[in-house]
């Protein structure tokens, strides 16, 4: 260990060094400074999602004959899709792209949590 580690060791291993008394300079200084910037990324998420269930909410209302019929029909072919996956005829690439391409807003949403 060189010196200014040493020094630095015995620094941070003193004790405290006691208040010393400012005649109330250092409240002043802090209840002068502005009030601090509200959390506003949790606040976006939860604005951008809300928005995205509700967008969803709004299409399935709206488009209900419509998505019955789809599903009545995927739920038909799902052996056709089934054997045409089996045979190599369809290609499973086709099947992850559009499960990628669904979890892209979400991604958008969540994007500042993982930065």
């Amino acid at each position: 260990m060189d010196k200014e580690d040493e020094i630095l060791k015995k620094m941070l291993e003193a004790d405290e060094m006691p208040y010393l008394e400012d005649n109330g300079f250092t409240r002043a200084v802090m209840d002068a400074l502005p009030p601090g910037r509200a959390y506003t990324d949790a606040r976006r998420m939860v604005i951008v999602l809300c928005g995205a269930i509700s967008g969803c909410a709004a299409f399935g209302v709206l488009a209900w004959d419509g998505i019955r019929a789809l599903v009545g029909e995927a739920i038909r072919s799902l052996p056709e899709m089934a054997s045409a996956l089996a045979s190599g005829s369809v290609s499973p690439a086709i099947y992850v792209m559009v499960s990628l391409c669904s979890l892209l807003p979400i991604a958008f949403a969540l994007r500042v949590k993982f930065r």
